[in-house]
């Protein structure tokens, strides 16, 4: 009886290891890849931060620039101003932007996005040169 036993346990664990061989997958494991959500979008400007903002229904952060630390309230609104209001369109990092590779693409549930006032004006840009912000990737001019 201990030998049928032996030799029914010898016949499990070669099916099972042949089981294991058949299943393995050749060649080596992929790594998972993050998909990114590329989209354009486009409306009227509403500020939520210096560099935060509202277009349409969409909650955004622009790419690639940083806000001043201590600046004037008062800078910041008349920079603001100028803009709020204004038609952009906007696209969302991995879609084209100078920011692609350089940052992520969404600080918690806003996209990161580069915008363009009247499809030609970057706004990140306009807030660089305005003083409220600061270039924090190449493209855009440091402080």
């Amino acid at each position: 009886m201990g030998r049928y036993t032996i030799m029914a346990a010898s016949v499990a664990l070669i099916a099972s290891t042949a089981v294991l061989f058949i299943s393995k997958p050749s060649g080596p494991a992929s790594k998972p890849v993050a998909t990114v959500s590329t989209r354009s979008f486009e409306g009227r400007i509403s500020f939520l931060s210096s560099n935060s903002l509202r277009v349409g229904n969409q909650s955004l952060v622009l790419c690639g620039v940083v806000p001043i630390a201590r600046l004037d309230k008062r800078i910041i609104a008349a920079a603001q101003g100028k803009y709020e209001k204004a038609f952009v369109r906007c696209n969302s990092v991995g879609s084209g932007t100078p920011c692609d590779g350089r940052t992520v693409s969404k600080v918690g549930n806003m996209v990161v996005a580069q915008c363009k006032i009247d499809g030609d004006v970057d706004l990140a840009s306009a807030l660089i040169e305005a003083g409220t912000l600061c270039g924090a990737v190449p493209y855009y001019k440091a402080c």
